[in-house]
C-alpha cells in the first residue's frame, strides 16, 4: 500500500490514509474487514480493484455495522 502513496496514521498503522489535492481516501482493517471512504468513487473503485487482484476480496456494498456500530449513511 506504501507503494501506491497510501501512509499508515501514528498512533493507529491499520488505518490508512491517502491524500491529494482534491480528495482523501481512507482506509481501516480490522481482522478481515476493510473499510473503505473518499470523496472519489474512482478512486474507491481502483482500491477495490487492487486490493482484488492481490488478495481477492469480496465487496459487501456499503457498510451496515462494523464493530457492532450501527453505520448510516447521509448524502
Amino acid at each position: 500500500m506504501y507503494k501506491r502513496g497510501y501512509k499508515h496514521f501514528a498512533n493507529d498503522y491499520l488505518l490508512l490514509h491517502r491524500n491529494i489535492p482534491g480528495f482523501a481516501l481512507f482506509f481501516a482493517i480490522y481482522v478481515d474487514d476493510i473499510i473503505v471512504t473518499s470523496n472519489d468513487e474512482t478512486e474507491i473503485y481502483e482500491l477495490k480493484a487492487y486490493l482484488n487482484a492481490t488478495f481477492k476480496i469480496k465487496d459487501l456494498g456499503f457498510v451496515n455495522y462494523f464493530l457492532g456500530l450501527e453505520v448510516l449513511q447521509s448524502a
